[in-house]
């Protein structure tokens, strides 16, 4: 607990936008299987900052802005059927779900982001979420 809260800490010292700095943190609290995630290792905090400031964009555009997944622990990864190579657990990645329009449509912004230089990274279109990560390497898929 103490370690969510200094995480969510730190988050706000790095200006992170509409409240993703308490609620990226609280999602160490979710459970699946009867695993618990957790706090990602501090090593990785910076690696969500490119990630967030995509979902702070998303919200730009499309309204309000609800942060489904971002770490994941191998072994929450793993009990919520998370990829092998999960970029959750790389602390790389976040699953958004906007406001206003659709996956399709999410997905088709951040393309655009992408496509214009703003990061290289996977985008991924489900039924009601989209997931984005900053891998390095540009990944579409639905």
């Amino acid at each position: 607990m103490l370690r969510q809260l200094r995480y969510s800490e730190w988050l706000t010292a790095q200006d992170v936008l509409y409240n993703f700095d308490k609620e990226i943190p609280a999602l160490a609290n979710n459970r699946s299987k009867g695993i618990q995630n957790d706090t990602p290792p501090v090593e990785t905090w910076h690696l969500v900052l490119p990630t967030i400031r995509l979902a702070e964009k998303l919200r730009g555009k499309f309204g309000s802005v609800r942060v489904n997944s971002a770490y994941r622990s191998e072994a929450y990864n793993k009990a919520v059927g998370g990829a092998k190579a999960s970029q959750h657990y790389k602390n790389t990645a976040n699953d958004l779900r906007a406001a206003k329009g659709t996956p399709k449509e999410w997905a088709a912004y951040l393309r655009e982001l992408r496509e214009a230089g703003e990061f290289k990274g996977g985008i991924g279109i489900y039924n009601t979420f989209i997931h984005v990560d900053t891998r390095g390497t540009n990944v579409d898929w639905e």
